[in-house]
């Protein structure tokens, strides 16, 4: 368990800039198959650095933490959009799915 010293609250504007830069390195192949390994994190790291000056988020515990509770999350939405009668609706960014199924 995370020292409480550890445990960083996060601005909108932090996670937005992390997401993005993640994207940007899987996009240009820096990070394969979205593995962000330690080289990846630090690479982060330096990015939100760059893009938010102030930015004190550290490659190690934060981004690296971040960066796990969002593939969690990505995983979970995945496995509920690939589930039968579950999909995904662009319009509203949301798991959309049949009212048949909690009918039980």
């Amino acid at each position: 368990m995370a020292n409480n010293r550890d445990c960083k609250v996060w601005t909108k504007e932090e996670e937005q800039t992390l997401v993005s830069c993640m994207q940007e390195l899987v996009e240009k192949n820096v990070v394969p198959n979205g593995n962000f390994k330690l080289s990846g994190i630090k690479e982060l790291e330096r990015m939100m650095h760059m893009k938010i000056p102030k930015c004190t988020l550290l490659a190690v515990p934060h981004i690296k933490s971040k960066v796990r509770y969002f593939k969690d999350k990505f995983t979970a939405v995945l496995e509920l959009q690939q589930a039968s009668g579950f999909g995904w609706d662009d319009a509203r960014g949301c798991i959309v799915a049949d009212p048949a199924i909690f009918v039980g």
